[in-house]
């Protein structure tokens, strides 16, 4: 299984159409715990660059693993994304639990 560390927390400049051509894994780790003040992370456009890439096979889960809860990030950061979202491009959002290893 291959794991890619998104940029700078998951921010949408540090992704491209040109990377998302490259990049051959699943799972995207993003390590943030959303932000404070006008720093907000990740941006939904880094989600939706990625599992709306024309790269992309559809029928292939993502998962983007997070070091906090998608709860807890929302709370400081606002919506990363809806379970309708996750159900219609395939991808699911986790935490990497404490004390575990991807």
């Amino acid at each position: 299984m291959d794991y890619v560390k998104l940029a700078h927390h998951g921010s949408k400049n540090n992704i491209s159409e040109e990377l998302c051509s490259i990049i051959q894994a699943n799972n995207f780790i993003i390590s943030t715990n959303g932000g404070n003040g006008k720093t907000k992370h990740p941006d939904r456009k880094t989600i939706a660059k990625i599992v709306c890439s024309k790269y992309r096979n559809i029928n292939q889960p993502i998962t983007f693993w997070f070091n906090y809860s998608k709860e807890s990030i929302e709370d400081r950061n606002g919506l990363v994304c809806t379970k309708d979202e996750e159900k219609y491009f395939n991808f699911i959002c986790n935490i990497i639990p404490k004390g575990s290893y991807l």
